[in-house]
């Protein structure tokens, strides 16, 4: 199992805060959600109940990775904007072919000076059409979507109201893609974890020669590379 992805999410969570504090202590930006907050929110999520929750939907996965020769699973979530029971995480894609160099693929909505993005662009193709199990990202999403996302959308929508009068130089779009992106982090982290979890329980051996890569999407967006099996 490789180690780079962990080192890669913490240099970017590292980017993201510093170009954070650049924005508000630079700039002396009075933003109108705080990163302390968002912060605060990360750190309150339940993450043995997330861990226990994405793991139950990877336990049995061998088979079917091995009788499919996958070389490639991608996690796909969105959420619809409405009550959070509605937030629909439940989709994993396979596929026989990938290729997947590692680089990311310049495609990330948050672009830092001298810094690589996180999203991944690998080349995918035989998907199989059969999803092979599910995922349940309610412990994470109840945290960030119902208690954020709605003020996110509440008081930047207000504060851009108040641009000719307050002259922000901030770039709120990009300030509300760095906090959602601190989000998609924390996901990719949870989802790395419980395959540490499960593969500790229950090893997944796989006859292939060929690596597994493992991803996480939002709908419409590039992958992000969770890990990588048999590399």
């Amino acid at each position: 199992m490789d180690n780079k992805s962990i080192t890669r999410i913490l240099e970017r969570e590292t980017a993201i805060k510093e170009w954070l504090k650049d924005v508000i202590e630079v700039q002396d930006a009075k933003l109108p959600i705080m990163p302390e907050k968002i912060f605060e929110a990360l750190e309150s999520i339940n993450v043995p109940n997330a861990i226990q929750e994405f793991a139950s939907g990877i336990v049995g996965i061998q088979d079917f990775l091995n009788e499919n020769n996958v070389q490639a699973l991608v996690y796909e979530w969105f959420y619809d904007g409405g009550e959070v029971n509605n937030i629909h995480a439940d989709t994993v894609y396979a596929y026989k072919t990938c290729f997947f160099d590692g680089k990311p693929g310049d495609t990330d909505e948050l672009n830092l000076p001298n810094h690589e993005g996180f999203e991944m662009n690998p080349e995918l193709d035989n998907q199989i059409s059969q999803a092979c199990t599910g995922f349940c990202l309610d412990p994470v999403m109840n945290v960030w979507y119902e208690n954020l996302a709605p003020e996110f959308k509440s008081k930047f929508n207000e504060y851009y109201n108040l641009n000719d009068e307050a002259e922000i130089d901030v770039d709120l779009d990009l300030v509300e893609n760095a906090y959602n992106e601190l989000f998609q982090l924390k996901l990719v982290s949870l989802l790395r974890e419980a395959y540490f979890k499960t593969l500790k329980e229950n090893p997944i051996k796989i006859t292939t020669e060929n690596p597994l890569h493992i991803f996480i999407k939002r709908h419409e967006r590039w992958p992000m590379h969770v890990l990588s099996l048999n590399v």
